[in-house]
């Protein structure tokens, strides 16, 4: 029986996902998609489940980091300031 190599069977994925991009027939977004997760990286994934959750929290942690709008310096502090 011939062990056949994953990533030889992964590059040659690869390598007919882009001839589809380079004719047009598919976008490089889709493409990629299926192609590695993108959490871990693993083609496939090997804990789906897991991935998605931690998809979800980097997401909630990017919400929470928002820059919050400037706001205009207090007038008292231009005054210590001298401003």
């Amino acid at each position: 029986m011939t062990t056949i190599d994953p990533r030889l069977v992964f590059l040659a994925r690869a390598a007919a996902r882009l001839i589809l991009v380079e004719v047009e027939e598919i976008s490089p977004d889709d493409a990629l998609s299926g192609m590695a997760c993108p959490t871990c990286g693993a083609s496939p994934c090997v804990n789906p489940s897991f991935c998605a959750a931690c998809r979800k929290a980097d997401g909630r942690r990017r919400e929470r980091n928002v820059v919050p709008a400037i706001r205009p310096t207090p007038s008292r502090l231009l005054k210590k300031l001298g401003r």
